[in-house]
């Protein structure tokens, strides 16, 4: 049957009642209030990512899953306290003002001088930079691995590496010991830990490790910064421990490294690093032990006068022994430039001399 339309009543032919209208008010809200904590969101985003830099290769630290083949275990080093040293050096003897003598592969202190009293350790902070290196290493392709230098040159010494650079771990490793080079430092940091602050963690939890109660590092190349301080005991421990891993001592004892082909290749050249320290600072200059012989070494400089010059050294005795000799704040400047040997030098020899059999 048909439905009759009222006389003179409108005709609707669409219709929305109130309920359908209501829903259609609900859902557009909804979509509204979506849109603006969308937009939000990405402007807040935007906003917190201005001051973030941009990540790249270098700032992934190495991955989490590996071999780790250059981690050594049961390396140890069991040292007594300074206080039970076998002998007092006189300070009337040497230029340092700080100085021990340890046989490492009898685990004592031959003869201490304020070894246990804080130094700023200088470059020498770079042994404890290359074992935490050389521990962190993921594979043995990992020496091989090309890295880009980033960081410029600014207070740290070495080759000149600049940013763009691109040098392989081995390298840059070789380049950290031989010639000191805190950029290659800062670069390996970048490598191993994603940051040098990441990477000084990973060194403070080696000092834990090793039991050291006096040493806290703040950055990887050793340039002065308050806190940032150790003692010859301590760093006669570190020492002790590297050149118990084999590649930490391989780099160590190393006199000349050619650089890899990936370090300015459209040149053709070869660049070769040689130890500023066992090469031009003893070898060339003639510096000769009675009583053992030279194996690897480490020296540090700060013009602060809170470190002067450093020297930690590995000698092998004619017994057969391994002994570690470090002295800190050894004089510097216009007395001594002109002097053959360096006063640090002299001091190693003068120690040796007497301590090491």
């Amino acid at each position: 049957m048909a439905l009759r339309k009222n006389k003179g009543a409108p005709v609707r032919e669409a219709c929305i009642d109130d309920s359908s209208l209501n829903l259609l008010l609900v859902i557009v809200a909804v979509i509204l209030l979506f849109s603006i904590m969308l937009s939000a969101y990405f402007t807040v985003a935007l906003i917190s990512r201005e001051d973030v830099p941009e990540r790249n290769d270098n700032d992934t630290p190495a991955s989490a899953d590996g071999d780790y083949p250059f981690y050594e275990e049961n390396i140890t080093v069991d040292l007594p306290p300074v206080s039970e040293a076998l002998h007092t050096i006189d300070a009337e003897t040497i230029y340092s003002e700080y100085a021990i003598v340890i046989d490492a592969t009898e685990n004592e202190i031959v003869a201490s001088l304020r070894g246990n009293q804080p130094i700023n350790p200088a470059s020498l902070t770079k042994v404890m930079t290359l074992i935490v290196v050389v521990e962190n290493l993921k594979s043995s392709s990992s020496l091989d691995e090309v890295l880009t230098i980033e960081h410029g040159q600014d207070q740290h010494s070495g080759f000149g590496f600049k940013p763009g650079d691109k040098l392989t771990v081995r390298d840059l490793l070789y380049a950290s010991i031989l010639l000191s080079d805190g950029v290659a430092c800062l670069t390996l940091a970048d490598y191993i830990a994603g940051s040098e602050a990441n990477f000084v963690m990973l060194m403070n939890e080696k000092v834990q490790e090793l039991g050291l109660k006096n040493t806290f590092f703040k950055n990887c190349t050793g340039l002065y910064q308050e806190g940032h301080q150790s003692t010859c005991r301590d760093m006669g421990i570190i020492m002790a421990y590297a050149i118990q891993n084999r590649l930490c001592a391989s780099v160590l004892s190393t006199k000349s490294f050619p650089l890899s082909d990936n370090y300015m290749p459209e040149t053709g050249n070869t660049y070769t690093l040689w130890h500023q320290m066992l090469v031009q600072q003893m070898e060339d200059k003639g510096v000769k032990l009675k009583n053992g012989t030279i194996i690897g070494a480490k020296s540090g400089y700060t013009e602060e006068n809170t470190s002067g010059r450093c020297l930690i050294t590995h000698v092998k005795g004619k017994n057969n022994h391994d002994y570690i000799i470090v002295t800190a704040k050894a004089p510097t400047g216009d007395p001594y430039k002109d002097e053959k040997w360096l006063p640090a030098t002299k001091d190693l020899v003068a120690l040796c001399d007497e301590y090491v059999k």
